[in-house]
């Protein structure tokens, strides 16, 4: 029956297919930064046009999209998106594409990335090994769920989509970084963070606490939204 089901189910173009399920919507959050890092070093405008700087920005890219492959494979085997009809891309709950493909999908993208990020590494490989050896420690925080009832998730969240990925780009473009970077990669990381948490309240307490990755879901809704908005207001 679910044979006959799945190929009575028109999907779109592979490509097309592949862009929902990279969000599109949501590339801002790490694209953005990266070309904020190239336009705060606006005196160097010259190393845009190396190779190390698209490399770079190719490698974001794909390691963008291989993390959002992997989080709705991980919401569809959890069943968070059942409760919730616009969580994650719905490529899988239309029937596009099976939950094993875009397994598939999320370690190709994640080979592109490495492919991409290791001739960029080598632009400044200690700074940007200290630098990744972070963003791994913010991984196993975000994916061992320890520590969310201390927000402790929300800040590997700003971390990574704040001043590791601004520094990030800025060592594989131009070799270097400033403390310019870091404020700037902090002030986005916070409007990140902030972004994904508005997107999380329409299911944040149909879930349970433990299982939501964020430190707002530990407490009542009012007291929640006024958090949220204080931490909007940090971006400024």
């Amino acid at each position: 029956f679910r044979l006959i089901a799945r190929e009575k189910i028109t999907a779109p173009a592979w490509w097309l297919v592949y862009f929902r399920s990279c969000r599109p919507e949501l590339l801002g959050l790490t694209m953005g930064p990266a070309i904020a890092a190239w336009l705060s070093h606006h005196s160097e405008i010259a190393e845009w046009t190396r190779w190390p700087s698209w490399f770079a920005l190719l490698g974001i890219f794909f390691l963008h999209t291989a993390a959002f492959l992997w989080n709705d494979v991980q919401d569809h085997v959890l069943g968070f998106d059942r409760e919730s009809r616009r969580r994650g891309s719905q490529v899988i709950q239309k029937g596009w594409v099976t939950a094993a493909a875009m397994k598939k999908w999320a370690w190709l993208n994640f080979a592109l990335a490495i492919a991409f990020g290791v001739p960029a590494f080598l632009n400044a490989p200690v700074q940007l090994a200290a630098v990744c050896a972070i963003a791994l420690v913010c991984l196993v925080i975000l994916f061992s769920n320890r520590g969310t009832r201390w927000g402790f998730s929300d800040l590997a969240l700003v971390l990574l989509f704040g001043p590791l990925l601004v520094a990030g780009i800025s060592l594989a473009s131009f070799g270097t970084y400033s403390a310019r970077d870091v404020a700037l990669g902090l002030a986005l990381g916070t409007l990140a963070v902030w972004v994904l948490q508005a997107r999380k309240f329409e299911h944040l307490f149909r879930s349970k606490a433990e299982g939501s990755h964020t430190f707002l879901a530990y407490w009542d809704f009012d007291f929640a939204r006024r958090l949220w908005l204080f931490e909007g207001s940090l971006f400024f």
